[in-house]
């Protein structure tokens, strides 16, 4: 009996999942279509009448504007969500669904952008930025080993997989917003993707942010108290090791490209928690955190 709840919440979770990869898929559709439609009749108006494109109305309805970000935020939610499903189980399953999670997230990011074009909002370019991200997990999900591991040893493996997406996607914004720089004139920007400048750093300020308290939470990991492993295999001392490094690569890159003290600070942490990282798991604190452990 109980085994048959699991097995109906599960496939609730996976319903779910698959309701919002399908309604993002919807708008993404929705949105190709309008886009191409448009384009089909400024071709027609570039061949027939040249000034009319300079007098074609711009849409100022916000009901998909609104949509998206809605869909989008669920999206994203759900994909963070999945990630912590228990291998070993039927919700090792959810993780099956990772590449539709992904292949929506972008298609999704893809009509926010097609559709910033025509309609600027703030709150769709920070979701649309943010859907590349999430599509960054999904993917790192489905390399993540589906084996019989408990929940507590499975759990820094996912953590180490979203600390690497956030910390590529990260750099991807930053730099993305130095090429948009130059779009940016002394009379001020004169194209979307000038305006969308501040979005980026803000946006790889963010992932950055996020890749740092993962990262610290990862370094943590054998101290809690719910946590009953040591996490001191060579694999994912040297996996975490490995991905600390890159985060702080990122961010010394996006200092020299943005010139923020916050990169600095962000530096200084992800120093600290390479730090604890190593002493937790092969240094003088092992011998104590070990047995308390394997105690909890």
């Amino acid at each position: 009996m109980r085994r048959w709840r699991a097995c109906i919440r599960i496939h609730t979770v996976i319903s779910g999942y698959l309701a919002v990869c399908f309604s993002a898929v919807l708008l993404a559709a929705a949105a190709a279509w309008q886009w191409r439609s448009a384009a089909r009749r400024r071709w027609r108006l570039a061949g027939s009448d040249p000034d009319a494109l300079l007098e074609e109305p711009i849409s100022d309805d916000r009901s998909w504007s609104r949509a998206m970000v809605v869909v989008g935020l669920g999206l994203i939610g759900v994909i963070f969500v999945s990630a912590a499903a228990p291998i070993g189980s039927m919700a090792g399953r959810v993780h099956l669904v990772s590449p539709v999670g992904a292949l929506s997230a972008l298609g999704l990011g893809w009509a926010g952008f097609s559709r910033l074009a025509r309609w600027y909002d703030w709150a769709l370019a920070d979701v649309s930025m943010g859907l590349f991200g999430a599509a960054a997990v999904a993917i790192g999900l489905w390399f993540v080993p589906r084996g019989g591991a408990p929940l507590d040893e499975h759990l820094p493996k996912v953590l180490t997989v979203c600390m690497v997406a956030m910390s590529v996607t990260s750099g991807f914004w930053v730099w993305l917003g130095g090429v948009w720089q130059q779009q940016i004139g002394p009379e001020g920007c004169w194209t979307v993707a000038g305006r969308l400048v501040p979005v980026t750093r803000r946006m790889g300020f963010v992932t950055a942010c996020l890749a740092v308290l993962l990262g610290m939470l990862v370094a943590c990991w054998p101290v809690l108290w719910m946590v009953g492993t040591p996490d001191d295999s060579p694999g994912r001392v040297a996996s975490a090791t490995g991905a600390h490094l890159l985060l702080l690569l990122v961010l010394i890159r996006n200092y020299r490209a943005m010139r923020r003290r916050a990169m600095v600070i962000l530096g200084v942490w992800t120093v600290l928690s390479l730090v604890v990282l190593i002493g937790v798991r092969s240094g003088p604190w092992a011998s104590v955190v070990v047995p308390a452990s394997g105690g909890a």
